[in-house]
């Protein structure tokens, strides 16, 4: 596995990369192990040569190339159509996690596309922690006229010393439960 990405210059001991590391999981490493072996005479024993063996440890600084990953999702959640603002909407779970680690490299949620109330208000806010998702506003939802609403997050990293970040995208949709809001009516028939 070693020299399929480090070789060593014979004569002088420089190593060099024959390809990039890649230090994230699933198929990275943080750091490698090498065992560095010098003899002289080219390796012949039979020339009566003396070899002599040292490590080398090489840590793979990490750098801010993959966004965060949405690992444990369901992303249709409910809400009973007379919920009040702050009610918090059921049945979603949304994570990400960031495989780059970064110091303080924390993963933040936002709403991308969110349904607007009659006075352009956002109909839904979001966590920006724990992505759990409530209602804004009171006395907006009603079932009968729209029995869903489809929302978009976003899952940011935090960056990089240099302001690059990552992030990824997801479709969630909100299910408006019914509730026996409707007046009775009855016929006059006698």
């Amino acid at each position: 596995l070693y020299t399929q990405f480090f070789e060593i210059h014979p004569l002088n001991g420089t190593i060099h990369l024959k390809q990039e590391l890649d230090r994230d999981p699933p198929n990275g490493f943080d750091e490698w192990l090498l065992t560095i072996i010098a003899a002289d005479e080219d390796g012949r024993e039979d020339m009566g040569s003396k070899k002599n063996a040292s490590w080398l440890k090489i840590i793979v600084k990490d750098i801010n190339d993959l966004p965060p990953m949405f690992i444990d999702v369901d992303p249709m959640g409910h809400i009973p159509e007379n919920a009040r603002a702050g009610t918090r909407v059921e049945g979603l779970r949304i994570k990400a996690t960031d495989y780059d680690k970064l110091s303080e490299n924390t993963t933040r949620y936002a709403l991308t596309l969110n349904t607007k109330s009659i006075d352009g208000s956002d109909v839904f806010r979001i966590d920006e922690i724990t992505a759990d998702i409530y209602l804004n506003v009171d006395n907006y939802l009603d079932r009968e006229k729209t029995p869903h609403h489809n929302l978009s997050i976003i899952a940011r990293d935090s960056g990089d010393q240099s302001g690059n970040l990552q992030s990824k995208e997801l479709k969630i949709t909100i299910i408006i439960d019914d509730v026996n809001d409707m007046p009775v009516g009855y016929s006059s028939s006698v």
